[in-house]
C-alpha cells in the first residue's frame, strides 16, 4: 500500500483491468455492434454453461468485481468511450482505495500513513513539492522510508540481527548507558541523546526559515503540539495543514516540506 499511495497511482493489476474494459468497449462500437466478436461474446453470456477460459468470461467476473452492469448491456446500448472510461475509471480507483487501505490499516508499522486523506490519482507531496533539487529528491526518500516503516531503526533490524533482539538504541551516546533505550522511530526523531546536536541544527534552521515565513509559523506550532513525529513524517495529513491548504492553496503545503 506505502508505493502506490505515495506513488499515487493504481497497481498493475488494475491498469491491465482498465485496459481489458476499454477495449471492451471498442467491440461493443465496432461496426454498431453487428460484428463476430461481439455475436461470439453474446453467446458465451447467454451459455448454460461457459468456458470460463474465455476473455469474455473474464470481462464478466470483472464486471461483478467492481460493481459494473453487465457486459450484455455493454452490447446492447454500446456506451460512448468517454462513459466508458470515467465510469471503469471511478468503479476501479474505488475498489482499490478500499482494499488497499485495509490492507494499511492492519499494518502496524504505518501508523502514520493515514491513508484516508490520500488517493492513486496523484503523487504524494513528499515527492510534488522536491522540484529539481537533488537535496529535496534524497530528503523526500528519506521521509518516505521513515514513514513508511522500513527505515532501518533498531526497532526494525532487530528481526534480522542477532545480537540485538531487543532493538535498541546502537548509536554511541545511548549504548548501555543510563540514557539506554528502543531504537524506534519515535526516538530517533524526537529524544535520542545522540543526536542532540543534529536536533539542535535542525531546529535552527526551522526558526530561520520560519522568521523568512512568518505566516506557516502557526500552522508548524499547532502540528507540533498535536503530534511533533507525524509533523516530521507526513504533515499533509495534519488537520492543520489540511485547513491552510483548503484556504492558501498547495503552495502553503510545499513551503512546509521545505
Amino acid at each position: 500500500p506505502v508505493v502506490f499511495f505515495l506513488a499515487g497511482c493504481l497497481p498493475f493489476q488494475a491498469q491491465l483491468h482498465m485496459k481489458m474494459f476499454s477495449l471492451f468497449g471498442q467491440l461493443c462500437r465496432l461496426r454498431d455492434g453487428n460484428n463476430v466478436l461481439a455475436v461470439r461474446a453474446r453467446s458465451i453470456f447467454s451459455a448454460a454453461s461457459p468456458s470460463t477460459r474465455s476473455w469474455f468470461w473474464r470481462i464478466r467476473q470483472l464486471c461483478l468485481q467492481y460493481g459494473l452492469s453487465h457486459p450484455l448491456d455493454w452490447l446492447n446500448k454500446r456506451p460512448p468511450k468517454q462513459l466508458v472510461k470515467s465510469r471503469v475509471m471511478a468503479a476501479v480507483t474505488e475498489y482499490w482505495l478500499h482494499q488497499l487501505r485495509v490492507k494499511a490499516d492492519t499494518l502496524t508499522s504505518l501508523q502514520y500513513l493515514r491513508t484516508k486523506y490520500m488517493g492513486l490519482s496523484k503523487c504524494h507531496p513528499i515527492f510534488r513539492s522536491c522540484g529539481s533539487s537533488p537535496w529535496e529528491v534524497e530528503k523526500g526518500t528519506t521521509q518516505a522510508r521513515l514513514l513508511s516503516g522500513r527505515f532501518r531503526v533498531e526497532a526494525l533490524t532487530a528481526h534480522w540481527v542477532p545480537g540485538n533482539r531487543e532493538g535498541l538504541c546502537t548509536l554511541s551516546e545511548c549504548w548501555k548507558t543510563e540514557d539506554w533505550h528502543k531504537g524506534s522511530i519515535e526516538h530517533f526523531l524526537h529524544s535520542c541523546p545522540s543526536l542532540s546536536s543534529t536536533r539542535q541544527t535542525l531546529h535552527m534552521f526551522n526558526l530561520q526559515y520560519l522568521e523568512s515565513n512568518p505566516h506557516l509559523e502557526p500552522i508548524v506550532n499547532d502540528c507540533l503540539e498535536i503530534s511533533a513525529v507525524h509533523f516530521w513524517l507526513d504533515c499533509s495529513t495534519m488537520s492543520p495543514v489540511i485547513s491552510a491548504v483548503q484556504q492558501g492553496g498547495q503552495s502553503i503545503l510545499f513551503g512546509i516540506f521545505k
